[in-house]
Parts: C-alpha cells; structure tokens; sequence
C-alpha cells in the first residue's frame, strides 16, 4: 500500500497489528492487521515504521488479517470493514486501495488478490463505527481515537472466509515462515492524497458468521508510521498524540 501526502510528515496508526510465531495451543485473534516492514517498539506496544517522503508517493502496505480454522478460529467473517480516522480536517484525504497479495514477504502464504474495498461512508458526528451485519451490537470501543473532533472514513472488505492463507499472532516480532493454515489475508497498497498532515488510525471489524457476534481487531497492539524519528512524536497533537497518550493509560 502506498502512503501519499503533499506535505512532507505523516503520521499512520494502525489499531491492532498483533502477531506472533504460533504453536498449535496458542489462539489467534480472529481479526488482526500488520503494517508491512514496521519494527515492534516494546514499552508503547506498537509497530513503528519510521518513512521520510511520503509527498513523493513512498508506499506503505497494510495486511487485513481473519484467523478462519486456525489455532483458537471461529469460522468465516461476514461483513468485514476498515476504518481509516484521522483528525476532523475541512477537506477529507482520499484514499485509494491497490489490492495486493504477500507476495510471501516473510515466508507467509497467501494465494488470492482480494477485491477493491468498497467506500461507504465519511462520519464527522464524532461517532464510532458501527459493529454487527446491521449496526446491531452497538459501536466500536472509542479506545482513546474516537469521539468529538475526529473524522473516519469507512470501507467494506467482505466476506473472509478462505483458508489457505498463513495465520499467526503478531506481537514483539513477526514470526518467518509460519507452518500453519486456516487464514485469510487481504493485502492492500494504499495511497492517500490530504491538503495538511494528520495520522491516519486504522481499525478492522467484522461479523463470525457462525454466530452473528461482532468482533474487532485488538486494540493493544498499535502501528504507526512516523516520517521523523524521536522528538518528532513530542510536536504530535490532536488525534495523534492525544490518542497514543489514552491508549497506553491502563
């Protein structure tokens, strides 16, 4: 996925990356994402990528990750869509998904280039998505990113319900040839064009089909992309730091 911004720093969090190498007794959550080539930061718990250039159009590639059959699977996801927040702006960034496959980046497995998301909706309510087939189980936990003064797109995956992908929990390092099966992984090269920085904060979320339950993509596990290094994450404000700040709180 490719980052575009006509400014020359961007912040990109991304809610959930979590994985790790798995044994056949661990469980994998059934919804996670990994931003491709990020290093693991141990004491905030996020995967950081530090990428200088993104107004000259560097890409960024995001994985959408379902645990289907795997270790601690549900079966099939129905409904699966990604939230893309950022700070309340006047005029909204564009964003556009290139669909993509691993390409086997790490020794993982996937097999199928997925579709293009489907746009549906820009919120600027302050509101949080909504979970369930119907927006029927309530909204996806603010988890310090939504509320007033922060704007989100949403966009519509699908069903995932293949399972002949790699499946693993990501969390500290990501794991090199996975041995097992039973996932389904939409990769996506995503380019985004915005008039003023922002963070963009990602969050995925679904419905087991089995059993009509929403689930979402953990929130302890956190990715960011960030064009400077070091002190640059002190100059953050607004969604940025105010939401690295709430999410480390206990």
């Amino acid at each position: 996925m490719c980052l575009q911004i006509n400014r020359s720093v961007v912040y990109l969090v991304v809610a959930g990356a979590t994985f790790l190498g798995v044994s056949s007794a661990q469980a994998i959550p059934p919804l996670q994402l990994y931003l491709e080539g990020a290093t693991y930061d141990t004491e905030t718990e996020t995967w950081v990528l530090v990428m200088p250039g993104f107004s000259d159009g560097e890409p960024f590639r995001l994985w959408a990750m379902g645990n289907i059959v795997g270790p601690g699977g549900h079966g099939p996801l129905e409904n699966v869509r990604l939230s893309v927040a950022y700070e309340a702006v006047d005029v909204a960034p564009t964003i556009t998904f290139t669909p993509s496959t691993t390409g086997g980046y790490g020794g993982w497995l996937d097999p199928t280039t997925p579709d293009v998301p489907t746009y549906i909706q820009t919120v600027t309510d302050g509101s949080a998505p909504a979970l369930g087939v119907l927006g029927d189980q309530g909204s996806l936990p603010s988890h310090g990113i939504f509320g007033p003064g922060t704007y989100w797109q949403e966009f519509g995956l699908g069903y995932f319900g293949d399972t002949d992908s790699s499946v693993g929990d990501v969390i500290g390092e990501f794991p090199l040839d996975p041995s097992e099966t039973g996932g389904h992984i939409n990769v996506y090269e995503i380019s985004v064009l915005a008039e003023s920085d922002m963070v963009l904060h990602f969050d995925l979320y679904d419905t087991l089909y089995s059993t009509n339950h929403a689930k979402f993509a953990p929130f302890s596990h956190d990715a960011e992309i960030v064009p400077l290094p070091g002190a640059a994450l002190l100059a953050m404000t607004g969604l940025g730091l105010a939401g690295i700040i709430r999410r480390r709180l206990p």
